[in-house]
């Protein structure tokens, strides 16, 4: 018996593509991430990877003014320093299913849809689990002080105010801006006038793509993983690290493959005992905040490329 998804010759690493495809589809926060991506992760240096963060360099010279005195050289050329961070692959999602033979011959009438498709949104919703850890952890951590009462008139709107001037403050770009909330904080959003007006017009493309509005210069969008809260940030802000695990050596089929800074491997072999053909998606994952430690020129505090609105009680009832 041939079946379609398996009859060309490197079938592991096309049906690895599509299933990737379909995961970036999936996702919300890893569409708003510094994403880092590798296909046959070469093993052996441990469960630590390290992502790049972007090069850094001093101030521009005014030539009308003294001799600058930093940089090398004696001309005061200046440096362009590039760091990392380490990021620990914490997660190993996997998701096996068995097709039986007779669901293969006479139930099935599309492998994408009704096979690939499931498993693939079961591991995106780990992945989001796992980029939303951090995020949650940023939020929780905001003293109880520092939380907004939904309560008192205005009080998001004067929260998402303050977050923007916090990052003016920090000189961190206009662009590609974004508010992450929670269910619970897109709740009291709607019951602000001036962010229903400015959204009435949204488009469904929109929705679809989770992006609930705009207001006050950050893009709006809402996430289930998100807990009690939102944040103010840029992509630059978390990075997430996907690695596919080497294709399997003792699989009849087997691919790993990167598409769009996700990875994955898929594995098609045969259980002789069932009668089934195994289909099975994995993937390494860690996330962390990208920018948490000192400026490799400064050697002053980074800016986190993130702030922390904390819905008073954390968002859930007393």
């Amino acid at each position: 018996m041939a079946h379609s998804f398996i009859t060309t010759e490197n079938a592991g690493g096309k049906v690895a593509r599509q299933a990737l495809s379909l995961l970036a589809a999936e996702l919300v926060l890893g569409r708003l991430v510094h994403r880092s991506a590798e296909s046959e992760f070469a093993g052996g240096v441990g469960n630590v990877v390290n992502v790049k963060k972007p090069g850094q360099t001093q101030d521009a010279h005014d030539a009308g003014t003294a001799t600058p005195t930093v940089g090398t050289g004696t001309q005061g050329y200046l440096d362009i320093r590039e760091s990392s961070v380490q990021i620990r692959l914490d997660h190993h999602f996997i998701h096996p299913v068995k097709v039986t033979s007779r669901e293969l011959s006479l139930d099935l009438e599309s492998f994408a849809a009704q096979v690939l498709a499931p498993q693939v949104r079961k591991i995106g919703e780990r992945v989001e689990a796992a980029i939303a850890a951090p995020m949650n952890a940023a939020i929780k951590a905001v003293p109880e002080a520092g939380t907004v009462d939904p309560a008192k008139a205005k009080a998001l709107r004067e929260a998402i105010i303050a977050a923007g001037v916090t990052m003016d403050e920090a000189n961190v770009p206009d662009t590609g801006r974004v508010l992450v909330v929670s269910p619970a904080f897109y709740g009291e959003l709607l019951k602000d006038d001036i962010f229903v007006k400015v959204n009435e017009s949204g488009s469904t493309e929109a929705i679809r793509n989770a992006r609930v509005g705009n207001i006050l210069n950050f893009e709006v969008f809402k996430s289930n993983y998100l807990k009690g809260g939102a944040l103010a940030m840029t992509r630059e802000a978390f990075a997430l690290a996907v690695r596919a695990p080497q294709a399997s050596m003792g699989a009849k089929f087997s691919g790993s493959e990167s598409y769009q800074g996700y990875a994955m491997r898929w594995i098609q072999d045969w259980d002789t005992a069932g009668l089934s053909d195994l289909s099975i998606c994995d993937v390494f994952v860690g996330a962390k905040a990208l920018f948490q430690g000192t400026d490799p020129i400064t050697n002053a505090p980074e800016f986190p490329r993130y702030v922390p609105i904390t819905l008073k009680g954390n968002g859930t009832k007393a």
